[in-house]
């Protein structure tokens, strides 16, 4: 999003525009020198009657505070690339406004898939089951085997969030 210049006429429209630009705005003088950055700051009279020629509502910078901290530290720093739907680090960002940035290395999700059955204890009394499917746990076909075995009670994988 860029911001541009808008000639400047003192109604009243422009002056709450102006009034309520949430990251402030400059004005340009007719010598074409270039005011501060005015922000929150009441628009007085004087500046409706005054050599101005031009406005400028500033636009907000895409991760300005990201990009404060990584100037000062040099960190590396972690962005999402939707592509391969996966995060990657980089020690020079583009700082693009669509893209999701961290200083935290994200936690990598892990899931595990389960499936439960019923089965009979030693006592013959009714129980809930749980595999896993994961290299070295017990098949499917293995459980059925299973002189205890009495039905599925879920009739196929379920991912778990570890």
């Amino acid at each position: 999003m860029s911001a541009s210049w808008v000639k400047f006429e003192g109604t009243q429209d422009q002056l709450d525009e102006m009034k309520n630009a949430p990251h402030g705005w400059i004005v340009r003088g007719n010598d074409g020198v270039e005011s501060h950055i005015f922000r929150g700051s009441p628009i007085h009279t004087g500046i409706v009657n005054s050599e101005i020629s031009e406005y400028l509502i500033c636009s907000p910078l895409p991760h300005l505070d990201m990009r404060i901290r990584h100037a000062m530290t040099g960190q590396p720093v972690y962005f999402f690339k939707e592509v391969n739907e996966c995060w990657k680090t980089t020690s020079y960002p583009a700082w693009l406004e669509h893209i999701k940035y961290s200083f935290n290395p994200p936690r990598e999700k892990k899931f595990i898939e389960v499936r439960e059955y019923v089965c009979r204890d030693n006592n013959g009394y009714l129980c809930i089951g749980l595999i896993e499917n994961s290299f070295g746990f017990k098949k499917p076909m293995d459980i059925e085997k299973m002189f205890d075995f009495v039905k599925w009670v879920d009739q196929d994988w379920r991912r778990i969030e570890i």
